[in-house]
């Protein structure tokens, strides 16, 4: 039978909803999890109390720009959830020019998406819309 040693010292910061973790988390939680000779996983959610992220950080020597990537993608996922849920969508035209993809801005209407897209169609060939 072979022992578990925890000797791992990579640390990953991560959301409660990453699908790596063995335990279940929530959005107001931060905290840390290890499988055997696996990495560390910091668990750091986005309404999780600023003391408790404070000492994770100064723990496991983490960078606050690391931690704000983490909360900052959080945040946005679930706006882009709450905009989904009740059915607002964005659509982007995308093209390309001289072998380089381009983006033009976010539109909230499918016409006036598709109109975009028919004009950048005519001046460089090939458009398509995308929807988020």
């Amino acid at each position: 039978m072979a022992t578990c040693n925890f000797t791992d010292s990579r640390a990953f910061v991560v959301q409660p909803s990453d699908r790596r973790l063995a335990g279940h988390w929530t959005d107001d939680q931060a905290g840390f999890e290890q499988s055997d000779d696996g990495p560390i996983f910091v668990v750091i959610g986005r309404h999780a109390p600023k003391a408790k992220v404070d000492m994770l950080a100064q723990r496991f020597n983490l960078c606050p720009a690391e931690i704000a990537k983490v909360r900052h993608a959080a945040l946005r996922r679930a706006g882009k959830a709450a905009l989904r849920f009740v059915g607002i969508e964005r659509f982007l035209v995308r093209w390309l020019r001289n072998g380089k993809q381009c983006d033009g801005p976010w539109f909230y209407s499918r016409e006036r998406a598709h109109q975009a897209r028919a004009l950048m169609a005519s001046k460089y060939g090939r458009a398509i819309v995308w929807a988020d």
